[in-house]
C-alpha cells in the first residue's frame, strides 16, 4: 500500500511519504519517552521544592506533547505550495 501511495503522495499532495513516515516515527519515540518521564514524576515529591520542579518539567512536556501531536497531524496533510 505505501509504495502505490508514495508516487500518488507526493505528485497529488506534495507529500514526501518517507520523509513523513521517518519523522512520525521518531516524533512518536520522543512522545513515548516524554509519557514515561511524566509518569515518573507524577511520584511523591520529597519537598517543596522538589515539588515545584517537577510541576515545570510536566508543564514542559506536555507542551511539547502537545507539539509533538500537531506536528505528526501536519506531516499528513498536503502542502499548499
Amino acid at each position: 500500500m505505501l509504495n502505490a501511495s508514495r508516487g500518488l503522495a507526493s505528485t497529488y499532495v506534495h507529500i514526501d511519504l518517507d520523509a513523513s513516515v521517518t519523522r512520525a516515527r521518531t516524533l512518536l519515540a520522543e512522545q513515548r519517552t516524554l509519557t514515561d518521564e511524566k509518569t515518573l514524576l507524577s511520584g511523591k515529591a520529597t519537598s517543596e521544592t522538589e515539588t515545584a520542579r517537577r510541576r515545570t518539567r510536566v508543564t514542559t512536556i506536555d507542551a511539547r506533547l502537545t507539539s509533538i501531536r500537531a506536528e505528526v497531524d501536519a506531516l499528513f496533510h498536503a502542502r499548499t505550495s
